[in-house]
């Protein structure tokens, strides 16, 4: 009687050792943060198996990750769930940059489009990689870790070609719509109009966070726009008094 023999793949390289190992020549030890635990779960699993050189360490925060005491991280992959109105993370950015200060990092987004603001500002923050989870393949986010990994910048192709402001949107709303933002929803997009984040926003308007956030809802909805980035773009031509009155209220500490 004949038997077979089943093969199975070998399991993903994932750890939680805390003891420095011995490496393999052309490993990259990876940290990963999601707060999710499924999407973590699923992406490392996944591209481990992928890239077996590819040694990961799963985190759930920011927070857990500084405090890493085991095997030295190679490079870090943030993966940001926010939507659209909302770049408070961009502070995480800026906090792992402090802590890991010559570690590569890669941002994973959910955005549902590019916003070349948002990305020239995790850029800035010391990111060197910024991949949106919407249009991109298992196997490029592994190419752009790879890239990343080897001292590479990797960006969005669309985001190489546009310019640097572009064109409004045809959805905009009329002036006369755009008119009813309050005074308080003209200091926020005269910020917006800057990229800074909600957290900054709030701090320098003396508001709070979630306060900051209703009013970019707000202007989104009588803008027209899209995204926190159109709405900013299109502030400057409509009605020309959006970033004078923000730099007076800001001026007045209102």
């Amino acid at each position: 009687m004949a038997h077979t023999t089943a093969t199975l793949s070998p399991p993903p390289r994932l750890t939680n050792a805390p003891a420095e190992a011995a490496r393999t020549s052309g490993e990259l030890c990876i940290g990963w943060i999601d707060v999710s635990q499924l999407t973590r779960e699923c992406l490392t699993s996944s591209v481990a198996r992928l890239q077996p050189l590819f040694v990961i360490i799963p985190f759930e925060s920011v927070r857990d990750c500084a405090k890493h005491t085991g095997r030295a991280i190679d490079l870090i992959v943030y993966h940001s769930h926010e939507n659209d109105a909302d770049t408070d993370w961009l502070e995480d950015i800026a906090a792992l940059r402090e802590a890991f200060t010559s570690v590569q990092i890669v941002v994973l987004s959910d955005v549902s489009a590019i916003e070349p603001a948002i990305v020239r500002e995790v850029l800035n923050r010391g990111a060197s990689g910024f991949v949106m989870t919407d249009s991109t393949s298992l196997q490029m986010v592994v190419s752009a870790i790879s890239l990343v990994g080897s001292g590479g910048t990797f960006v969005p192709r669309d985001f190489l070609f546009m310019d640097r402001e572009p064109a409004p949107s045809t959805v905009s709303r009329p002036l006369s719509e755009v008119g009813r933002l309050t005074q308080r929803e003209i200091a926020v997009l005269a910020l917006m109009k800057h990229g800074k984040p909600n957290k900054i926003i709030a701090h320098e308007l003396g508001m709070s966070a979630s306060t900051v956030k209703v009013h970019v809802r707000h202007i989104m909805r009588k803008m027209g726009a899209a995204n926190r980035t159109q709405a900013a773009l299109n502030a400057d031509r409509l009605l020309g008094i959006a970033g004078d009155t923000g730099d007076r209220l800001r001026g007045q500490g209102a």
